[in-house]
């Protein structure tokens, strides 16, 4: 028998801890109707408005046409606007309309409560190292070795 190789893959460990980071972050933040998807859009949007379809794809890590579902669900939920470039016609913008803010207002609330929660479980000088080699990791692939 060989030794197991899948402990020590790099892959295999940031996806197990961002999958069970993430789970205790979401139960905790108790999204109810809104899914973890619409969260991460609409908190994105809140930091970064207006922003093209094309480009939430890319940060939001999803595929396009996921993208551009949930940005016409929340339009017609009334969360977003969607307008079109005045110089490339086929590329969408979106901007958070006031109810959008206002959701984004109070799930943001529930995003610190819960993020403190978890900041205390592992430390806070530990958390802080943490997030300084996730950024520096993160740094790396972005911008190649």
């Amino acid at each position: 028998m060989t030794d197991k190789i899948l402990p020590d893959l790099l892959p295999y460990l940031t996806q197990r801890c961002s999958y069970l980071v993430t789970e205790e972050f979401h139960n905790g933040m108790k999204l109810g109707d809104t899914s973890r998807s619409r969260w991460r859009m609409l908190i994105w949007l809140s930091e970064h408005q207006p922003y093209s379809i094309k480009d939430l794809t890319e940060r939001l890590m999803l595929k396009q046409p996921t993208v551009t579902r949930l940005v016409d669900l929340a339009v017609k939920d009334g969360l977003l606007n969607k307008s079109f470039d005045a110089k490339d016609g086929r590329q969408a913008i979106v901007t958070l309309t006031p109810v959008g803010e206002d959701l984004v207002a109070e799930l943001t609330t529930r995003a610190r409560e819960t993020n403190d929660r978890l900041v205390a479980r592992l430390g806070k000088r530990r958390t802080l190292e943490f997030q300084t080699q996730l950024r520096d990791i993160i740094a790396c692939f972005e911008e190649g070795f």
